[in-house]
């Protein structure tokens, strides 16, 4: 049994009625599809501005990480090197070893004390550090006295660089 309506048609049915019908059910589908979403030139136009922030955004927070890897190799060579102080002040020599043992009773947990990875300011040049980069206590250079070192290199050849000064003076 079927529960369905019955429509009753009292009139002939004529193609033009027909017709306009189809029409009208045609021209709603066309205006909601219009309405149903995005366009592809408007997700194009998206998409380009999110490439164009993050073409800008990615070399900054690079140069950003950089920047904090650099302030932080910074401060621990200048924690070794007071340190170091320290210990010339009460034994009248600075320390000798090439690693950091000797500064254990100045620097809380100095065996652990590692410069970051990634890149850091070297002479205002952007460099990576070896994955095997270590602090140590050794000499710069011939007769120099002892200094912090972090991959070979002093506090001074971290950051930026230092502008020289060379003009006349009249």
């Amino acid at each position: 049994m079927s529960t369905g309506r019955r429509i009753h048609i009292t009139r002939p049915l004529k193609c033009e009625d027909l017709c306009s019908d189809v029409e009208e059910v045609f021209l709603m589908s066309q205006n909601k599809r219009q309405e149903a979403g995005f366009s592809l030139l408007g997700m194009l136009i998206a998409v380009g501005i999110v490439a164009v922030l993050a073409a800008i955004a990615v070399p900054k927070f690079h140069s950003a990480v950089a920047k904090a890897n650099t302030a932080k190799i910074q401060a621990d060579l200048s924690t070794i090197e007071t340190a170091m102080g320290v210990y010339a002040l009460e034994k009248g020599v600075f320390p000798t070893s090439g690693d950091l043992s000797a500064l254990d009773d100045y620097i809380v947990d100095a065996k652990n004390l590692k410069p970051p990875t990634g890149q850091c300011l070297v002479n205002g040049e952007l460099t990576t550090l070896s994955d095997n980069a270590a602090y140590s206590i050794g000499k710069a250079g011939d007769g120099e006295e002892m200094r912090a070192l972090c991959d070979g290199k002093t506090l001074s050849a971290f950051g930026e660089r230092k502008s020289t000064g060379s003009g006349n003076q009249s």
